[in-house]
């Protein structure tokens, strides 16, 4: 009786986790008063954003926009940038230094996103270590169910729910273990995910620079101004971090799929909002970079997002408000 008690408290918990995080998400709105393309990139790749003129760059353009991003190697972000028409977008990449043929480069990056064109928001993946564009990704504008669980893992979804199915049918797993075999239990179902979905195991990257590079992709793809990302996160992150400190190998396992479902599924739907193309078209090129290599996806997806939300974005997001409170008043 005991067990089910719990179990009825952890769906209890869950569900209410999931309606306030979808209301915060969808209601709270972002401040698009302040605008700030500048970013922490080498300087020779930074943009200016001066008044009025911001926006014009930065923010979604009509119906639809186009986006650049420069991956050095796939993995490292080096620029960022929005343009009104693929015109501009592929003379911009022409003019790059190194580039013999700008015309032929211009022509075929024409010819690469003439289909991908039709959708509201098309980015483009340019490796500037080779100078040539890697990947294209073509997005649509506003969020819907279909659209969101075409981002989620649903085969991991679920495969973790039919262990906890396994587990609770046969009450294996409902036994309190110590807290160094719950890490254990979260690394091994963290390496079996990661390495499963990934063509390949290992990059040329080491562990530090995986941190630095996803530290600088987090902090670049959440400006403090887009209030609803930052609330998405604040009310689901606690969920990831809570499978650290279960007690039993079967509330490890609900944590995990609460994790994929509902941080996944809130979060996703927040980003998928994203009003400045550049911010978008960024996170989706990096995280599709660090997806290639299980190694490298190990250490962003499973292990890095509580720890940049609460003690990086928190901070940030409450400075940012009490600034602007104080000077407001």
């Amino acid at each position: 009786c005991g067990a089910q008690i719990r179990q009825t408290q952890l769906t209890m918990k869950a569900d209410f986790v999931v309606t306030v995080a979808i209301v915060f998400a969808t209601k709270v709105s972002s401040d698009h008063g302040a605008c700030n393309t500048t970013s922490n990139f080498p300087s020779s790749f930074e943009t200016d954003c001066a008044g009025s003129s911001c926006p014009s760059q930065s923010e979604i353009l009509g119906d639809r926009s186009w986006g650049m991003v420069d991956l050095h190697e796939g993995k490292r972000l080096r620029r960022s940038q929005a343009f009104a028409n693929p015109r501009e977008l592929c003379e911009s990449i022409g003019s790059l230094p190194g580039d013999d043929d700008e015309a032929n480069t211009i022509n075929d990056c024409m010819d690469r996103i003439r289909d991908a064109s039709s959708h509201p928001v098309t980015c483009v993946v340019l490796d500037s270590s080779n100078e040539k564009t890697s990947n294209i990704f073509s997005l649509e504008r506003y969020p819907t169910v279909k659209r969101i669980a075409k981002r989620l893992y649903l085969k991991r979804i679920v495969f973790i729910a039919l262990i906890i199915s396994i587990m609770t049918y046969f009450r294996v797993g409902t036994r309190q273990i110590k807290a160094q075999n719950i890490l254990v239990l979260n690394v091994v179902v963290a390496v079996l995910c990661a390495y499963s979905d990934a063509p390949h195991w290992f990059s040329h990257m080491d562990m530090k620079n995986i941190l630095k590079e996803s530290f600088v992709a987090f902090r670049e793809v959440h400006p403090v101004e887009n209030t609803s990302v930052a609330v998405a996160h604040f009310a689901t992150y606690w969920i990831h971090a809570s499978a650290w400190f279960a007690k039993t190998p079967r509330q490890v396992m609900i944590w995990l799929v609460l994790t994929e479902i509902v941080v996944g599924g809130v979060n996703e739907w927040v980003h998928h909002e994203e009003w400045n193309t550049e911010v978008r078209c960024m996170r989706v090129a990096f995280i599709d970079g660090m997806k290639q290599n299980g190694y490298d996806n190990y250490f962003r997806e499973f292990w890095l997002g509580p720890f940049f939300v609460y003690f990086y974005l928190l901070p940030k997001v409450i400075g940012h408000w009490v600034r602007a409170m104080v000077v407001g008043a």
